[in-house]
């Protein structure tokens, strides 16, 4: 259950490939900033996750919308269905990559980046947020 794993390429504006494995499976999705702000809104499917509940987002590829349909599988684990593809991990472990995920961006780029990249503010509040829940499921 500790094999998901998940990661962001950014490519040129607009454009980053997004890798999801587990122990099974690998895919890579080249996503686009159009629409919502995707980026921030794995954020959200996490803290969801951590309160019990399940969320839909999606990623436009352009011209294809790709939707990730993410459920709570038991207390806690979850089940990711992208399409045909399935993908099973821990909570713990989903709501760790999403943090490592953004921690890594500020790592390599800035949030100015962000914004001119994604069109959007780094989503700073939301990930303070994850971090507390995080903290309270030990």
């Amino acid at each position: 259950m500790n094999d998901f794993s998940i990661s962001l390429d950014l490519l040129e504006h607009g454009w980053a490939d997004i890798s999801i494995s587990d122990a099974t499976q690998e895919e890579t999705f080249t996503a686009s900033y159009v629409g919502e702000d995707a980026l921030s809104n794995l954020i959200d499917t996490a803290i969801r996750l951590s309160n019990g509940q399940g969320s839909t987002i999606s990623f436009y590829l352009e011209p294809e919308i790709v939707s990730w349909q993410i459920n709570v599988h038991d207390d806690n684990c979850f089940a990711l269905q992208i399409g045909k593809l399935k993908f099973h991990g821990s909570i713990k472990r989903y709501i760790r990559q999403i943090l490592r995920l953004f921690d890594s961006y500020l790592l390599l780029h800035s949030e100015n980046d962000y914004r001119a990249q994604w069109g959007h503010v780094f989503p700073h509040i939301k990930l303070a947020h994850l971090r507390s829940l995080l903290r309270s499921r030990r």
